[in-house]
């Protein structure tokens, strides 16, 4: 029975490491402007992780949406950006995995920037500030990106005063 557990916790492994190779790949099509080849991947992507029933895929998940949201935005298809940013909100949410939850947000903050939403874009901003804030007061020092994500926040706060002048 043991060797069972193991071989399925090889599998999922292998899955997760297949997830992180090919958003790897997929960012570097978007480097080079190859932005339909980097959405076919991505999409690809989240079918195979959606079909894994497991905990354990849900960053990935995530960070394939946000990925997505990406190429929309680099497609100047916003609302499509959007709508894969709220989908990795709720998907972090739902299963309390909050380490991608401020650059998510910041991310939002910035499709509403687009749009001039700025009430939005603010409300964005300041639910990254405080989830940065959050975040370091339970890990402090564990990820780069949430002492990044600290001061960025709080620099996105101005925006909507600057661009509305």
């Amino acid at each position: 029975m043991q060797s069972q557990g193991y071989c399925f916790s090889s599998i999922v492994k292998a899955a997760l490491d297949l997830a992180d190779n090919s958003n790897k790949n997929a960012m570097q099509l978007v480097s080079t402007n190859k932005l339909k080849a980097a959405m076919n991947l991505l999409k690809e992507t989240e079918a195979f992780l959606n079909n894994i029933e497991r905990e354990e895929v849900v960053e990935k998940l995530g960070v394939t949406l946000r990925n997505m949201a990406l190429v929309h935005c680099k497609e100047q298809r916003w609302n499509q950006a959007l709508e894969c940013l709220n989908n990795a909100v709720d998907l972090y949410t739902e299963h309390e995995m909050s380490n991608h939850l401020a650059s998510t947000y910041l991310s939002i903050c910035e499709v509403h920037n687009h749009f001039k939403r700025y009430k939005a874009a603010f409300n964005m901003a300041i639910k990254a500030a405080f989830q940065s804030q959050e975040d370091l007061s339970r890990a402090e020092g564990e990820q780069a990106n949430r002492i990044i994500s600290l001061p960025v926040s709080y620099t996105h706060l101005t925006l909507p005063t600057i661009c509305s002048v």
